[in-house]
């Protein structure tokens, strides 16, 4: 099931990973589980699934409990259809009137659970401009064009996720007239760049970001991993981002370098699962591995203050 510029989401009711799509030579209409040990397809009949594409993005409504599908590249252009995918079955969702985003692909997707909208940003078109820069929410059954004051310039293939801990969605990078390095937060209402510090994530797209919540051992992240350079030379670093600081991760056996590939964080088992992408040579070179990381980076120490201190005996007990 080897394939790049595919998009995966992981669903944590099921405890699965759904990956739909991509490409091997062909534009695939495939649809597979990961478990966490084993592949299935349970791909329904083709006229029951999305028609095949790549470049298409996927998030996962936690509100609903779908996987939410949009857009991508078909074997007969550019696409703009909604689908949803509830373990079982897909359902076309696009709007039959109404609103509905333009045809695009390498677009982005991610799920504010704080508001229970998905929110999409921007992609490729074609044409003059080529790229997209508008912003649109779905709930479930509409979609509703956002006109913020301000917003990330008109590119493809960027990074996003939606940041739970400072209930913000996060964009990072992608492709506008170049490659970017750039991270903007959208709040609802607004986009708005983050402060950027000297140590930041250099310039790439087709990378994918995900986000990992608190817990006991490890502070909520965004995770960044792969992508292109300015170069088109395939990168394999990890990235974390805690609150508005971006540091890089040391990491032993990190996947072959690539872009294009499904990521997601499962949350049940803390780790981030990677599979397939465009490595090797040629841009479209499809990978069919798949890959786990699990770091647990140490908390900040914490400060002592007069109330820290347990004066019964001569030990120190910390909060």
């Amino acid at each position: 099931m080897a394939r790049s510029h595919t998009s995966a989401a992981y669903d944590p009711q099921r405890n699965e990973v759904v990956v739909f799509g991509g490409f091997n030579g062909a534009r695939l209409n495939d649809t597979w589980i990961w478990n966490g040990s084993a592949w299935t397809d349970v791909s329904p009949p083709p006229e029951l699934s999305p028609p095949a594409r790549f470049r298409h993005s996927m998030t996962f409504d936690s509100l609903r409990n779908v996987v939410v599908l949009f857009g991508g590249s078909g074997n007969t252009g550019r696409l703009n259809d909604t689908w949803e995918w509830d373990g079982r079955a897909w359902t076309n969702r696009t709007p039959e009137s109404g609103a509905n985003p333009p045809i695009r692909d390498s677009t982005a997707l991610a799920f504010d659970s704080v508001r229970n909208l998905t929110v999409l940003f921007g992609g490729f078109k074609g044409g003059t401009p080529a790229n997209l820069q508008d912003t649109w929410e779905w709930d479930g059954e509409v979609w509703t064009e956002i006109v913020p004051p301000e917003s990330p310039s008109a590119r493809n293939s960027m990074g996003m996720t939606f940041q739970e801990s400072e209930q913000r969605v996060v964009l990072f990078g992608g492709f506008d007239t170049e490659r970017r390095n750039d991270t903007w937060t959208y709040d609802g209402n607004n986009w708005a760049p983050l402060d950027q510090s000297m140590n930041i994530p250099p310039v790439r797209n087709y990378h994918t970001v995900v986000f990992e919540k608190s817990d006991q051992q490890t502070p909520s992240r965004v995770l960044l991993f792969g992508g292109l350079n300015s170069g088109s030379i395939y990168l394999n670093d990890t990235w974390q981002l805690i609150a508005d600081e971006w540091s890089r991760l040391s990491t032993a056996n990190a996947p072959l370098p690539r872009c294009c590939f499904g990521l997601v964080f499962n949350s049940l088992q803390k780790q981030m699962i990677l599979f397939g992408g465009a490595g090797g040579a040629g841009k479209l070179a499809a990978l069919g591995d798949l890959h786990t990381f699990i770091d647990p980076p140490p908390l900040p120490s914490p400060t002592l203050s007069y109330s820290d201190v347990d004066r019964v005996g001569n030990e120190i007990a910390l909060d």
